[in-house]
């Protein structure tokens, strides 16, 4: 007979559970390790020291991991906090999703893919537009003007990545030089030809000009006239 001891003999089976490293934010962080463009389930197994049978109990594919690291990525990133300022503050918040997209090469891409409830993205529009609340904005305004500079900036990036992006023909930006700037009429050439050989952080910068001046035009709160 046993000693009556809340010790675990040798013939006890160890209750089945997730392991204490398996939690979704280790998920998220080993997929954020492995980098989008090589985001396998395969791959996120390998980093983590588990049998990729085993990653399969704790997510569906490939999907459920890119969620995953972008709620990491966007959980851990700094966010700008207003200085009294709407435009300064959404700019400032634009180029931080921006450097984030630099600094995760396919994340912009992700991003534009994902289904609409990451927590942390939601989190993230939840407290840009609250800020932009606080400076003025209804909170429709608000929502427009968070959705239109980020949409641009997901939108943007991942087409310069997309340009620059080699394949057995050459990239797209050197189709473009060879195939599209020629067949552009000739008064539209040179600003088709700026934009094809722009730094992508140039040419955005420009773009969130104009888009900066429409939210002023349309959603900013109007000073009281004197």
């Amino acid at each position: 007979m046993g000693d009556g001891g809340g010790g675990a003999g040798p013939g006890t089976r160890r209750r089945p559970g997730r392991p204490r490293s398996l939690t979704p934010e280790a998920i998220g962080e080993a997929a954020v390790a492995v980098g989008f463009p090589d985001l396998s389930v395969s791959e996120v197994a390998r980093v983590l020291g588990v049998n990729h049978a085993t990653l399969y109990r704790y997510v569906h594919g490939r999907e459920e991991l890119a969620g995953l690291a972008v709620d990491r990525i966007f959980s851990a990133a700094e966010r700008p906090e207003p200085d009294g300022d709407w435009r300064s503050y959404l700019e400032a918040t634009v180029w931080a999703v921006w450097d984030l997209f630099d600094a995760h090469p396919g994340l912009a891409e992700e991003f534009s893919a994902l289904p609409p409830y990451s927590p942390a993205l939601v989190e993230w529009m939840n407290t840009v537009s609250s800020h932009l609340v606080e400076l003025g904005f209804d909170p429709r305004g608000a929502l427009l003007a968070c959705d239109i500079v980020v949409d641009m900036a997901c939108d943007s990036h991942s087409g310069w990545e997309r340009m620059d992006a080699w394949r057995a023909e050459g990239s797209r930006r050197q189709a473009m030089r060879s195939g599209f700037v020629p067949r552009v009429a000739a008064e539209f050439r040179p600003a088709v030809s700026e934009m094809v050989e722009a730094v992508p952080r140039e040419w955005f910068a420009a773009k969130l000009e104009v888009a900066l001046a429409g939210v002023a035009a349309k959603l900013a709160p109007r000073l009281a006239p004197n």
